[in-house]
């Protein structure tokens, strides 16, 4: 299935892919500072807090207890954290979706083989931002309301699908930009060659 964003041409995808996930960092970095300054959650080696710390609690209870610690904080800041959420999830996705394009225009010629997986890569840009959507809508509730199930469950596995996409997107698109420099890098390297030969040839 076609993607809407190869109706753009080649550049213009480059162009969109820097602007938006340039926006992405602005607006990541942004929601960080408003996060409640509270005690982080360790899963496994990682730690993680803000609004992401309430995603990953999966039942009631432990919501309950995180969203009474941010009350008690002088900086009360979730729902800011969450209306930037917003704008960062189509940044994000329309970045990683149009570098992923961007990337099988660059690998048509020398890796078409490589093709489906930047289209598999630019659906699953879709589909996290979407899960991300369902993520935040749960954590809308359980502010506005109280957290209860389903709410607390929809944020969970929401936000690990939107996590696994995004973290197995990333990677992706690391290792493709460097078979994709690689053979830039080749090119560059085959055409010189090819200019020197002829402008040796022309001198004799």
């Amino acid at each position: 299935m076609r993607h809407p964003l190869e109706l753009l041409p080649q550049k213009k995808r480059c162009k969109l892919a820097w602007w938006a996930m340039s926006g992405a960092v602005f607006l990541l970095v942004a929601i960080n500072l408003l996060a409640p300054p509270i005690e982080s959650l360790r899963i496994g080696p990682f730690c993680c807090s803000g609004p992401i710390k309430l995603s990953l609690t999966g039942s009631p209870e432990p919501a309950t207890d995180v969203i009474t610690r941010w009350r008690c904080q002088p900086r009360f800041l979730p729902g800011p954290a969450l209306g930037l959420d917003f704008p960062l999830i189509l940044l994000y996705s329309v970045g990683f979706a149009a570098w992923a394009l961007s990337l099988a225009g660059r690998l048509r010629v020398k890796h078409p083989i490589w093709l489906p997986v930047c289209q598999v890569v630019a659906w699953s840009a879709w589909i996290a931002g979407a899960a991300d959507l369902l993520e935040n809508f749960g954590l809308l509730q359980q502010l506005i309301a109280s957290p209860e199930t389903p709410w607390t469950e929809l944020t969970f596995y929401a936000a690990w699908v939107k996590f696994i996409l995004i973290g197995s997107s990333f990677v992706t698109l690391i290792l493709l930009s460097l078979v994709s420099g690689r053979h830039t890098d080749a090119s560059f390297n085959d055409e010189t060659g090819s200019a020197l030969s002829r402008g040796g040839n022309a001198e004799l």
